[in-house]
């Protein structure tokens, strides 16, 4: 039993050792070949650690190197838009000029920028003319010994002086005495002045903008600043004659080149504009908004002297003359709608402009009335009988009767088309219909003391079509009166360049639709009131769409003038001082300068004192609504503290910063328009300045 148990005892045991062995060799194989493999693995980190290392010290420096072209070019664009700010002869009229070559790039610490140098470039881009403006390219590139470069390109737009809500270049009297802003004024947008500034007391004065001066602000205490200030800056100077040479040129081109008879002060002028704004759709749409129906009319008076004793001047500007000056009087037959037309105190007592006066009532006038004035054959009325006339109301006394409805007294300029009566050539001759008085629709292109200028261009027919029968009656133009409009629009001329030059002196009136300046070589006067057909501070939808369509910039070498006429100025009549115009207020929608020497009101400190309600206070001549800016050599007198003059409301024209009047003269200063990145490997500065400057 023990002999035969043993040994299977001994099998068991070396059986079962046998495998163990065998999986103790084949562990130690995959040991060798893991650590094989986690040294491989171990090194690919490393090598890909030392490559990603490497890669990132690679792109770290080529980003600091791309930071220092980039600097680089920056830095040079602001080196040439400072040359192009400081020295007037660095932007050339045509093609480029290389303002730097091979410049070193300093860094803020005083050291240049190793390995790197630029080259600088400027030239006049976009339109040649500079209607629209004036702008022109900075160029910087940069590069290194190795041929890499970055270009980058700054367009620049000069500064429009039509940006600046008030800008003097002395703030002082004739005498020397300071000007102050003071009485609680209210500036909206920016002010600049080449002079102190001085800021009173009484109310001090806000300014809503950026104020800026070449000397310094007095009596900061006295003044509200909403925005910052700064002094001791680089003075802006006024354009010379000279250097506005080519807008007589470019007036020519447009047919708008006008030589007045004068060129003396505001009392001498003999030529007026007139803008008118004409419904041209058929049907009509209701308004003269469209892009071609603005004009201007051009009128001359004749010699000084005219009949009755009236001179040019007088009669053009609308002086209280009984030429000017009338009532109305209802002259439609018996049983037909009231037609109220105006007659000039000049021919109240001619017996055939009586018999055509028809009353509502009982077809006959006061005697008193129809005594008063002139006849054909002597025009005229003594003061004392204007003054009735002028002074004449519906339900007054015999001497100031009016016809019930009757509209109020008033006063036109020279050439205006209720003025017929008196500035017909067949008045004198009593031909039919000559003793009918005058309307919107009695125009006469030549009459006894002056003329309308006749347009030379090609016809515009939407224009000559409001001549055609085929118009209401209450549109319908003559064809004498057609031919009067000068297009302001390029449907219409398309030689306009949106200037018209005055060589002399002349008058403005009326209502714009377009984009005009106007210079004269003398003075401008403000006749009457110079109004957008799109209202600037219009707050509906539909008005609002047609906001900076219209703009006026008015340029004068000497002084732009506002008239103390009939119009303007309140006139004392038999009923007390009353306005004679449609409104007792002056709008003047523009951006004026007067380069010698200043916008002022004529007789400013003349009576009479407190005539007319300035927003229900009482004035001298009322509100003056100024939409624009106001740029002058000197600050001159609108009214004055004892109610003469007018009263300011001035309001800013934002439209006009952005979109200025064409050709309006710039400060010299370039601003920042756009920022441009340029292929350097294409990059060619020749090619680059003929690409940006077209030939128009």
């Amino acid at each position: 039993m023990t002999t035969r148990t043993l040994p299977r005892r001994r099998r068991v045991a070396r059986a079962r050792l046998r495998p163990r062995a065998r999986a103790a060799s084949a562990r130690r194989g995959v040991a060798l070949l893991l650590v094989l493999v986690l040294t491989v693995g171990m090194a690919a980190l490393v090598l890909g650690a030392i490559h990603v290392g490497a890669n990132a010290t690679l792109l770290g420096r080529a980003y600091d190197r791309e930071q220092d072209f980039k600097y680089a070019a920056d830095a040079a664009v602001a080196i040439g838009k400072s040359q192009l700010n400081h020295d007037p002869y660095a932007l050339p009229d045509t093609g480029y000029r290389t303002l730097l070559r091979e410049g070193a790039v300093v860094g803020a610490d005083g050291r240049s920028v190793p390995g790197l140098v630029v080259n600088v470039y400027a030239g006049p881009t976009g339109s040649t003319t500079g209607q629209f403006g004036r702008f022109a390219s900075v160029v910087a590139e940069a590069r290194d010994l190795r041929g890499a470069r970055w270009v980058r390109r700054l367009e620049v737009t000069q500064e429009s002086f039509a940006r600046f809500a008030y800008w003097s270049n002395r703030e002082t009297q004739p005498n020397g005495d300071p000007i102050y802003f003071a009485g609680g004024d209210q500036l909206w947008g920016p002010v600049w002045s080449n002079d102190a500034i001085q800021v009173g007391g009484f109310g001090g004065a806000t300014f809503h903008d950026v104020v800026g001066t070449a000397r310094t602000i007095v009596g900061k205490g006295n003044g509200v600043f909403k925005k910052p200030y700064q002094e001791n800056q680089d003075r802006i100077e006024l354009p010379t004659p000279a250097k506005l040479g080519r807008l007589p040129g470019f007036a020519a081109s447009g047919r708008l080149r006008f030589d007045a008879p004068t060129d003396g002060n505001e009392q001498t002028a003999r030529l007026r504009l007139e803008f008118v704004a004409l419904d041209l759709s058929q049907p009509a749409d209701g308004d003269s908004t469209d892009a071609d129906e603005g004009f201007v009319r051009a009128y001359t008076a004749y010699a000084p002297a005219l009949a009755g004793g009236v001179q040019g001047a007088n009669w053009l500007r609308g002086d209280y003359t009984a030429f000017n000056c009338g009532d109305w009087h209802n002259v439609a037959p018996a049983g037909s709608a009231p037609e109220w037309r105006f007659f000039p105190a000049a021919v109240h007592r001619d017996a055939a402009l009586r018999a055509a006066w028809r009353s509502a009532q009982n077809g006959t006038l006061p005697a008193r009335h129809r005594d008063l004035g002139g006849t054909r054959a002597s025009p005229g009325a003594t003061d004392a009988q204007l003054r009735q006339i002028m002074g004449a109301a519906a339900g007054q006394t015999q001497e100031r009767w009016l016809e019930p409805g009757a509209p109020a007294p008033r006063c036109f300029l020279g050439g205006d088309p209720h003025l017929a009566p008196v500035e017909r050539s067949d008045w004198a001759a009593g031909r039919a219909g000559a003793f009918e008085g005058g309307s919107p629709r009695t125009f006469t292109a030549r009459g006894r003391y002056g003329e309308w200028a006749e347009w030379g261009g090609a016809p515009y027919a939407p224009l000559e079509a409001l001549a055609g029968g085929a118009v209401p009656p209450a549109r319908r133009r003559t064809i004498d009166e057609v031919r009067t409009a000068f297009p302001l629009g390029r449907g219409a001329n398309p030689g306009t360049m949106g200037v018209l030059y005055v060589k002399g002196t002349a008058g403005v009136s009326g209502v714009l639709r377009g984009k005009v300046t106007i210079y004269a070589s003398a003075h401008l006067v403000v006749l009457d009131d110079a109004r957008y057909a799109t209202d600037p501070a219009a707050t509906d939808a539909s008005r609002q769409a047609g906001r900076c369509a219209d703009v006026l910039g008015l340029l004068a070498d000497r002084n732009v003038v506002v008239a103390d006429n009939a119009l303007l100025t309140p006139q004392t009549t038999d009923a007390g001082v009353r306005a004679l115009d449609d409104t007792p207020r002056l709008d003047l929608h523009a951006v004026v300068m007067a380069m010698q020497t200043s916008f002022v009101v004529e007789d400013y400190d003349d009576p009479p004192a407190n005539a007319s309600p300035c927003e229900a206070s009482p004035s001298g001549r009322g509100c003056l609504y100024l939409v624009g800016g106001v740029i002058q050599d000197r600050r001159g007198a609108v009214g004055t503290a004892a109610g003469t003059g007018f009263v300011k409301r001035y309001s800013y024209d934002r439209c006009a910063a952005v979109n200025p009047p064409p050709y309006f003269p710039t400060t010299g200063r370039f601003e920042d328009n756009r920022y441009y990145e340029i292929d350097p490997v294409r990059f060619d500065v020749a090619a680059l300045f003929r690409r940006l400057t077209p030939s128009y």
